[in-house]
């Protein structure tokens, strides 16, 4: 599959994870760093792991600093990135 494929497969998991969670997402201002570690195959089965490094307040939104890294079925990394994530708060939130 394309790394840009994995990319997308990626960032639907990392959506829906965010609104099962009860976040809601304005975005995100780009990716800091993306590396496609191994190729992926058509009949390979992805997971994905979210990880907050940091979290930022701002006068209008949050940010998360997440490092998202996808496996296939061996536990091998195929995809590694850091991206920061606007997302939207209220009082009890971030």
């Amino acid at each position: 599959a394309s790394g840009w494929q994995v990319c997308a497969l990626m960032m639907r998991l990392l959506s829906d994870t965010l609104s099962q969670a009860g976040i809601a997402q304005l975005g995100s201002p780009g990716v800091e760093k993306l590396r496609w570690l191994k190729p992926v195959y058509a009949e390979d089965s992805l997971s994905a792991q979210i990880t907050v490094k940091d979290k930022q307040r701002q006068a209008q939104y949050g940010e998360l600093l997440c490092q998202i890294d996808v496996f296939n079925q061996h536990g091998d990394t195929v995809m590694g990135l850091r991206t920061p994530i606007l997302v939207a708060y209220g009082e009890d939130k971030l």
